[in-house]
């Protein structure tokens, strides 16, 4: 009978189960856990609106730079070539230079302009005149030196383009770069 006792003693010995320290020891591991999960979807509910906005003018930047890059092969001359603003004669699929789009491409003056983080576009008649609203085509770049040519700004057959996106404090910049040979140029005029 002696026996019986001390086998179910350590019988019960091993079942005991958690000890209070234990317990309390894990249920403090339990709630760091769920602290730090709930900081982090906290600070990824806060920088959405950022993230999004930077997403927008990314996506921006791509559309501007392959609309221009559009027009650029369909230029015929640059009437003025800076870093910062370009003019260029060419084809747009417009009804009228500014117009609503139509089947039929018109030759338009189509001046770029970068200033204050931005691009505004304005097209008019080649002679400049009836000029349409200026329109911001990007937004959010940290440089207003977008436009390079080659071989110079005098005469460039070659125009490149290059949007910065400015960056937050911690994050990387963004810079997308793009570059187009300009497929017809004005035809030169007869020697005298």
């Amino acid at each position: 009978m002696a026996e019986q006792r001390d086998s179910g003693a350590t019988r019960l010995r091993d079942e005991r189960g958690f000890a209070l320290t234990e317990l309390l020891i894990g249920t403090l591991l339990a709630l760091a856990l769920i602290g730090s999960a709930v900081g982090l979807f906290v600070t990824s509910v806060r920088s959405q609106p950022r993230t999004s906005d930077r997403a927008g003018d990314i996506g921006d930047a791509r559309v501007f730079a392959e609309s221009l890059s559009r027009e650029l092969r369909q230029g015929v001359t640059v009437a003025i070539a800076s870093p910062s603003q370009l003019e260029i004669v060419t084809y747009v699929k417009r009804a009228s230079c500014g117009g609503t789009t139509a089947g039929s491409a018109i030759a338009c003056q189509v001046t770029y302009t970068c200033s204050s983080g931005a691009c505004t576009r304005v097209a008019a008649n080649v002679d400049g005149s009836a000029p349409g609203p200026a329109v911001q085509v990007v937004a959010g770049l940290a440089d207003e030196n977008v436009f390079s040519y080659s071989p110079d700004a005098v005469a460039p057959t070659y125009v490149g383009i290059r949007l910065a996106i400015e960056a937050a404090p911690g994050e990387d910049a963004i810079t997308l770069e793009d570059g187009v040979a300009l497929r017809n140029p004005a035809p030169e005029a007869p020697p005298a």
